[in-house]
């Protein structure tokens, strides 16, 4: 059974290297800080660690083993609208595996972090296996000549991150299976970010 623990005060939660299996955190306040914890997750549907509209929340020394479900979005953590985010010296290993077809459109991402400015992603290390996928290159808006790459597999997404600084980490991606064509898998992809 997933058990969810949500974080909706400002805390300092040290794990002193506590394992946790099947336990999701849903960050809901600024100013929390996550340390010393091994999490194991096979069963969430989204994600083990989320954070949605606060800031400073800082992740450090954690060990996250997640194996992403296949009919869902599966991220090892999805932060949106949090600023001052801070990844320091964790290591995340990730499995994501999807099957592309039209109404099949399940994303996998190790880490995805969406309209969050001033990241500081330092000292991580990321272990990740996905679904080498196909990339869909919608034309929005229709008739506009602009093609706007759509992936579905990759391994660290930043979008609409302003002031990100990503340095000094070590990125270990492979492909369990292939799926589509013209397949595709971006490592490290930011986008819409002024740097």
């Amino acid at each position: 059974e997933i058990g969810n623990i949500n974080v909706n005060n400002s805390i300092k939660l040290t794990g002193n290297n506590a394992v946790m299996t099947n336990i999701s955190f849903y960050i809901m306040a600024d100013d929390v800080l996550m340390t010393g914890f091994t999490l194991i997750e096979d069963q969430n549907d989204v994600a083990p660690i989320i954070a949605t509209g606060v800031k400073n929340v800082e992740i450090s020394n954690v060990k996250l083993n997640f194996t992403a479900i296949n009919d869902y979005d599966g991220y090892a953590i999805w932060m949106n609208s949090v600023d001052n985010i801070k990844l320091l010296n964790n290591v995340i290993s990730y499995v994501g595996t999807t099957v592309y077809n039209e109404s099949n459109t399940n994303k996998k991402f190790a880490i995805f972090i969406e309209e969050s400015d001033n990241a500081l992603i330092k000292g991580n290390t990321f272990n990740v296996n996905v679904t080498s996928c196909h990339v869909d290159w919608p034309e929005i808006p229709a008739g506009s000549w602009n093609w706007v790459r759509t992936p579905y597999c990759e391994g660290i997404v930043f979008d609409s991150c302003d002031g990100l600084e990503f340095s000094e980490n070590t990125i270990n991606l492979g492909y369990n299976s292939r799926s589509g064509s013209d397949d595709t898998i971006y490592v490290l992809d930011v986008v819409n970010s002024d740097n």
